[in-house]
């Protein structure tokens, strides 16, 4: 104690001696106001600008005593207002700055342990509430310039509410300017009183008789003029019974002063002009509107007071654009004896001191809205009111925060005009018209109500602070406000809902509690989104990279554009450009930085920074930010520095100079160090949590919203880890963020000259080949000494690009757009249609996929400040956010499961269009339904199951008797069939590989579970068929051949089909047919007699009767059946019925037999109803049955040609067989070790057959050594030879003299037909054969190399689709004797074909949309080639036209996937089109010949 009573004495002493300057009106009234604050907890004290209450409050609450055991915190809304309020009170106590009084602001900590009086930003008191819940510091609060109703101050006033009954020893003090006091009073009471009453004059008076009088109540009629006016020094308290709402439930005091001094004059003089037209006619009283530019105007309202005598004169503007414009106007003027003077925060302490020192002359001070109400500019005597500011605004339909310039509130109207009348009478000027005054709202809307509430909520959900519905502000946000802030931090996985049904008032049962994402997202005083991304760059490892852009757009850009010097701006900031991302942008202008920084001196530095339109006092922003918020990185046990050397950890001096900075793990004495641990140290805190809500946002006021920005985080966890909810995980993305002003933007975009180099294929998302590298062993584009645009530049870039753009990405998920079509234009989230901001190196060449730091509409919506990303990250990242649905559910084969179409939304935007993913986790009942449907109803499904192999018999045994019956009441439908496996599958079945595990275990218990029985298929009432009405085989002599039934009307089988061998279809003869078989012949016959002319067919009726007799008088095949029936029928109806009467054409095709040719394997080769047009048609095939009966022409295999062995072959032989005058064709066929005579089919066949077998015979006349073919090849050719389809060396050495014999066979004029010719061929070969062979063995090595290539990119490629696609290309091309197939002439291609498949891997994920254009257009066109094969004859298709069609598809792939290795000619899918359909009308042109 005795401690703690030496400190209270000690900070006793230290107050000053109190004077208080007499000309100002609060100290006429200080002993009224030291009363109220004496006898209220909570007294409002409302004054016009000027009336001294900002610097005299705190030297009266000293005089009470306040301030010693503990602080007195005084608020200022900006860091301007509270840096200058600080000196001014200390130059009043005559102290030095930093000891009885002194201030904290970002990056600056003026104030000690001795301090009484401590100015600061609201944004550091919120700040502190986050460590110190109870305010012990501080005995008295005054929250200044309340009335500005700031996010921040409008939370503290809620705040306070709250803290005061728990500490009843603190006083707060509200000041306000006289605009609407009232409700200050009432919030911090629970009723509004009906009167007020001993006010310090003496005289009661009501609410409507102490208002201060309206500034605007007076008019002059002559001029237009106005007359403000107000008595100097009038000061009214109104007060209530009670001492404050801890004591009673009434409004707290309310203590009026008064701040002007003299009248002032308020002078209309709108923008649009009334002006008579000049004529003539002088009775013409015509006028028009003339619309005046404001700078102009702002001119002529200088001009207008320079008349009116000696004062400066106090221009208010929306922002620094606007300045800079109105000062260049001025100055162009040429004002005599006029100082020119801007005023805003951006300007250094020195330069925005200027406007408090004594001077000369007139003065115009062109300011923000700091200078409304925060600043008091000593000498003003004019006020020039363009009646325009600019208002931060949220978009609750856009859901981004909008910056428009708007009109101003009646009260800002007379705040402005209050700023003059201090010195003299006063005039002021306001560039509208009166009607147009009275027509805007009487106060400014609270920025509570128009901004988003993210900020807010986290901050009181880590605060414990509950509902925010509940939370007692002055007045309470809108509910859609709040739904949107929270839906934001839902967005960003910092919010999650859980159960607390012991809520009071809770509707919903759910509250709201952070996740673990949400902890650490509340300890990072920024904005929630990029709070976001720093905790997703910590999780990636590009923590340090992300700091610098965080940084950087926390910021107004630092990059200047002149508007007069904007191309060479533009081509200074080019160097600076990376391709695909204006973020990288920000790093590679940080090393610049840096590095220059290092070499040059402060004075060089500046100058630097001045030629190179660089920013020197945001460059130092920058670096501070930064700084500090790697500070707290590091105390939330983050390590930045691992990943990247700051300016700091580089051992370099910031531009801004050392700062004695307080370690963020200093013990706190009396505390648990545990509790500290994890936590920014206090002054990290205040340093940085200035940096907001994006500090280049601005307020009403014009001022960086910056200073408001200290209240959004806190440094404590507050919540229990169980509390995270199932969001803890998820990623989440970010929100809106405006740039400064109109004239930030216009400044910025100095990314248009960018250089031509192509993006590395890092930023293209290959995320895992860029993360593996050591940045450190890189070198950096753009660093040093910032090359020429000449200069060459690396491709790599020294950053993880794909990490650090994920977590930008995780803070801009409802920042993402996707293009449409081909346009500039892109579709955001919620449907919002933005471009990207000229300025952007993204702009003229936009990608499909971006994301934008913010969203800020001006004349139309612009994503400003983004990056070219994949909607793969954005899937992942938004977990739960993205909205899925499937369509087309249906059953895949191939899958053995059910599948779906999946699309992927987010916020609108389609992630992914049309997925196939599994059905089974989405829908498990239907996949069921399709599993038994599909699989096991309609056999679709490879299996070896002995059930399923026993029940498709039956039911093809079945279905086969319809067919043949014609029938369809046979075989139960397929209900019948779901209901059985329903009632014996399990429920949890729903896939192949579910039924798998299942069965295995269930057929060891009941194996005939699910065998169908005949009862099962056949149903009841089916009438039993006569199987010999049906029968299997057709015979016809000696032959016998199948007969097949189908039930399919208008298909080409159907009917009774007659399936032939080929090499039997030349023995048939078109004999029986026509009957048919017994079962189909009643209604044969009946068909026939509806063919009769109608004149005989009404004698014939009912026709199955007169069938049914017919055909019981005639002997089956013993005649044709037309002829026998037309008898028959003659004889029944005792008429003449010819056979030429029966129409055969009018019979239906079911009751015609069809004639299908078959290949040896079962395969039908042709079909067709007329027996000899098929006959003519397979004419070659048809050859081959003649083989026999030349086996005299045919001799045995043989090694060696010899006229003995297999002599001279002719080229053909002919027989007679039936009738027919067969033809052979003699050729070399290989057999086993040697080469046999035997005689082909056709001409096709035999010239195939002694290429072949010439090739064989040739190669056993030549030696083979593997040696010899692979001299002089490195291992590396080696290695790539041995890895072969062929399946060792030796093979593929084997292959290759296979394809050099052909080549040289035909060089030299084989083959040949006798064996002394091929003695002379050998003997001509030999020679070239060694050379040959080795020349195809090299061209072999690029192929094997080039196919290893693919193979190892088909092995990390997860795209199962495209996947497929180039398997099955490489197997097309490298297989087991592709040299010999495709020869040299080919082999030079195939490396180039397999170049482009591997191209095409390597450019996934980036590039699957694309992809699949390709793959369908190739679908396409391998369906069109197809379809021609199968229309061809077997010989016609290994045409050289033919095959060439197949190399262009190959060629089409390059053009399609691989564009930039080229191809030999002009290939698409149209010509390969043309060409099929040359080659399929070339036989018919030949045939009409």
């Amino acid at each position: 104690m005795t401690a703690a009573e030496g400190r209270i004495a000690a900070r006793r002493a230290a107050v000053p001696q109190i004077r208080y300057p007499e000309q100002l009106p609060v100290s006429a009234r200080r002993d009224d106001i030291a009363a109220a604050i004496a006898a209220h907890q909570v007294v409002v004290i409302a004054g016009e600008t000027g009336s001294g209450k900002t610097t005299q409050i705190p030297k009266i609450c000293l005089e009470l005593g306040r301030g010693i055991r503990g602080t007195i915190g005084h608020t200022q809304p900006r860091r301007l207002a509270a840096r200058t309020v600080a000196e001014r009170i200390a130059q009043e106590l005559g102290t030095e700055l930093g000891d009885v009084v002194g201030y904290t602001v970002r990056f600056t900590d003026q104030a000690s342990d001795r301090t009484l009086v401590k100015l600061m930003t609201d944004g550091i008191l919120l700040a502190e509430i986050q460590r110190d819940r109870m305010l012990r510091r501080y005995d008295t609060i005054i929250i200044d310039e309340a009335h500005e109703r700031s996010l921040n101050i409008d939370f503290l006033l809620g705040y306070l509410k709250q803290l005061l009954p728990k500490r009843p020893d603190l006083k707060v003090i509200i000041t306000s300017a006289t605009i609407d006091p009232e409700l200050f009073a009432r919030h911090f009471g629970t009723q509004t009183p009906s009167s007020r009453e001993d006010s310090v004059d003496g005289a009661a008076s009501t609410a409507e008789g102490t208002a201060s009088p309206d500034p605007d109540s007076t008019a002059q009629q002559a001029n237009r003029h106005e007359t403000e006016s107000h008595d100097a020094g009038e000061s009214q308290l109104r007060r209530n019974d009670g001492a404050g709402p801890a004591d009673s439930g009434t409004a707290a005091p309310i203590v009026e002063v008064s701040g002007r001094s003299f009248p002032v004059e308020v002078r209309y003089r709108p923008l649009s002009l009334e002006i008579p037209v000049t004529s003539e006619d002088l009775d013409d009283e015509d006028t028009e509107i003339v619309d005046r530019d404001p700078t102009d105007a702002i001119g002529d309202a200088v001009r207008e007071l320079l008349a009116e005598g000696d004062g400066d004169i106090l221009v208010f503007l929306s922002g620094e654009r606007e300045i800079r414009d109105a000062a260049d106007t001025l100055r162009d003027m040429r004002l005599p004896r006029t100082e020119i003077l801007p005023l805003f925060a951006r300007l250094s302490a020195a330069e925005q001191h200027r406007v408090f020192e004594p001077h000369t002359g007139r003065r115009v001070v062109l300011a923000t809205n700091v200078a409304e109400t925060s600043l008091t500019v000593p000498g003003i005597r004019y006020v020039i009111d363009p009646g325009t500011a600019r208002i931060s605004r949220y978009s609750l339909r856009t859901k981004v925060q909008r910056l428009p310039i708007e009109p101003i509130s009646q009260a800002s109207a007379r705040q402005r005009s209050g700023r003059c009348g201090r010195v003299a009478d006063g005039i002021a000027i306001r560039l509208y018209s009166e009607d147009d005054f009275e027509s805007r709202p009487r106060f400014t809307e609270p920025e509570i109500l128009r901004t988003n509430l993210a900020a807010v909520i986290l901050q009181m959900t880590a605060l414990g602070l509950g509902d925010i519905e509940s939370f007692p502000f002055v007045e309470p946000p809108d509910s859609r406000a709040i739904r949107d802030g929270i839906a934001l931090l839902e967005e960003l996985g910092a919010l999650t809902h859980r159960e607390d049904r012991g809520r009071a008032g809770s509707a919903s049962g759910t509250a709201l509690a952070l996740t673990s994402i949400g902890r650490e997202m509340a300890q990072i005083p920024v904005d929630p989104r990029m709070a976001r991304m720093l905790v997703e760059a910590q999780r990636g490892g590009c923590l340090a990279e992300v700091l610098i852009i965080v940084a950087a757009l926390s910021i107004q850009d630092v990059r200047e554009r002149p508007v007069d010097h904007q191309q060479a701006a533009d081509a200074q900031h080019a160097r600076f450009t990376v391709e695909g991302s204006d973020f990288l942008s920000y790093l590679r202008l940080w090393d610049y930085l840096r590095e220059q920084r290092k070499a040059l001196s402060s004075n060089q530095f500046r100058r630097m920074c001045r030629d190179e339109f660089l920013h020197y006092l945001r460059i130092r922003e920058w670096q501070d930010l930064q700084g500090q918020l790697r500070t707290i990185t590091r105390s939330l046990g983050w390590h930045p520095d691992t990943d990247r050397p700051s300016a700091e950890s580089d051992g370099i001096a910031t531009i801004s100079g050392a700062r004695d900075q307080r370690g963020a793990g200093a013990a706190t004495p009396g505390r648990d160090r545990a509790a500290e641990r994890g936590k920014p140290s206090e002054r990290d805190q205040h340093f940085a949590s200035e940096a907001g809500r994006g500090n280049d946002k601005r307020s009403s006021n014009g001022e960086s919203r910056s200073d408001r920005a200290e209240s959004t985080r806190n440094g404590r966890r507050t919540q229990p880890d169980d509390q995270a909810g199932g969001n803890d995980g998820a990623a989440r993305g970010r929100g809106s963020r405006s740039r400064g002003d109109e004239s930030a933007s216009q400044e910025r975009g100095g990314g248009s000259g960018r250089r031509g180099r192509s993006g590395s294929r890092r930023e293209s998302g290959n995320g895992p080949a860029e993360s593996g590298r050591e940045r450190a062993a890189v070198q950096r584009a753009g660093q040093a000494d910032a090359p020429p645009a000449s200069a060459p530049e690396s491709d790599g870039l020294p950053w993880d690009v794909t990490s650090i753009h994920q977590a930008l990405l995780a803070g801009m998920l409802s920042h993402i757009g996707v293009r449409e079509a081909e346009t500039r234009e892109f579709l955001g989230a919620r449907n919002a249609k933005f471009m990207i901001f000229p300025g952007s190196s993204l702009a003229k060449k936009p990608p499909r996929w971006v994301m934008a730091a913010e969203l800020v509409e001006t004349s139309r919506l612009w994503g400003r400040t983004a990056a070219r990303i994949e909607p793969e990250w954005a899937e992942r990242l938004a977990g739960d956010l993205v909205k899925r649905t499937y369509s087309e559910p249906h059953w895949s084969t191939k899958r053995g499961a059910a599948a779906a179409y999946e699309r992927v939304t987010l916020y609108g935007i389609p992630l992914v269009v049309q997925r196939r993913v599994d059905f089974g986790r989405i829908d498990p009942e239907l996949s069921r339904e399709l599993f038994i449907r599909h699989a096991l109803v309609q056999g679709e499904w490879q299996t070896r199951h002995e059930f399923f192999a026993r029940n498709r018999e039956l039911l093809e045994d079945v279905a086969d008797l319809e067919h043949r019956a014609r029938r369809r009441d046979i075989l139960v439908d397929d209900q019948v069939l779901f209901d059985f496996y329903d009632e014996r599958i399990p429920a949890d079945i729903v896939s192949v590989r579910h039924f798998d595990s299942w069965w295995r275990t269930q057929r060891r218990e009941n194996p005939n579970l699910l065998d169908f029985t005949a009862s099962t298929v056949v149903n009841d009432d089916a009438a039993v068929l006569d199987p010999a009405a049906y029968p299997d085989s057709w015979r016809q002599g000696e032959l016998s051949f199948p007969l097949t039934y189908q039930f399919e009307p208008g298909q080409a089988d159907d009917g009774v089909t007659a399936h032939i061998p080929v090499a039997q279809l030349a023995h048939i003869r078109a004999v029986g047919f026509d009957w048919l078989v017994p079962g189909m012949r009643e209604d044969l016959a009946a068909a026939w007699i509806k063919t009769l002319p109608k004149h005989l067919r009404r004698s014939v009726v009912p026709a199955p009767d007169f069938a049914r007799a017919a055909l019981a008088q005639l002997t089956p095949r013993a005649e044709p059946l037309r002829t026998g029936l037309a008898r028959e029928l003659s004889r029944l109806g005792s008429f003449t019925v010819r056979p030429a009467d029966l129409n055969p054409a009018a019979l239906p095709d079911h009751l015609r037999m069809t004639f299908a040719a078959t290949a040896p394997d079962g395969t039908v080769v042709d079909r067709d109803k007329d027996l000899a047009a098929l006959k003519n048609r397979l004419s070659d095939q048809v050859s081959k049955s003649v083989a026999q009966a030349t086996a005299a022409a045919e001799r045995p295999a043989a090694t060696v040609w010899t006229s003995e062995s297999l002599g001279a072959l002719p080229p053909s032989v002919r027989r007679e067989v039936g009738g027919q005058t067969i033809t052979g064709y003699p050729a070399l066929v290989p057999e086993g070790a040697g080469v046999a005579v035997r005689v082909l089919a056709s001409p096709a066949a035999q010239a195939a057959a002694m290429r072949t077998g010439t090739r064989v015979l040739l190669l056993n006349q030549l030696p083979a050594s593997a040696r010899a073919a692979t001299a002089g090849l490195s291992p590396t050719d080696r290695l790539a030879l041995s890895q072969n389809p062929s399946g060792s060396l030796d093979a593929l050495i084997e292959d290759c003299r296979a394809c050099a014999a052909d080549e040289l066979i035909a060089e030299n004029g084989g083959p040949v037909r006798a064996p002394e010719e091929f003695t002379a061929l050998v003997e001509r070969i030999r020679p070239q054969f060694g050379a040959a062979v080795a020349r195809i063995v090299r061209l072999v090595v690029p192929v094997l190399t080039q196919a290893h290539h693919v193979r190892s990119a088909l092995a990390g490629t997860a795209d199962r689709e495209i996947a497929e696609d180039v398997r099955h290309q490489l197997d097309d091309l490298v297989f087991a004797g592709f040299v010999t197939e495709f020869g040299s002439a080919r082999l030079r291609e195939l490396p180039r074909y397999l170049q482009a498949a591997a191209s095409r891997l390597a450019a996934l994920p980036a590039s699957a949309n694309r992809d699949r254009q390709g793959m369908a257009e190739l679908d396409r066109v391998h369906a069109a080639y197809q379809r021609l094969l199968e229309a061809l004859p077997e010989a016609r298709r290994t045409g050289r036209d033919v095959t060439e069609i197949w190399w262009m598809i190959e060629e089409l792939r390059v053009s399609l996937f691989a564009q930039q290795l080229g191809t030999p000619y002009p290939v698409s899918a149209k010509r390969i089109e043309r060409a099929i359909t040359t080659v399929r009308t070339t036989p018919v042109t030949r045939r009409t010949h």
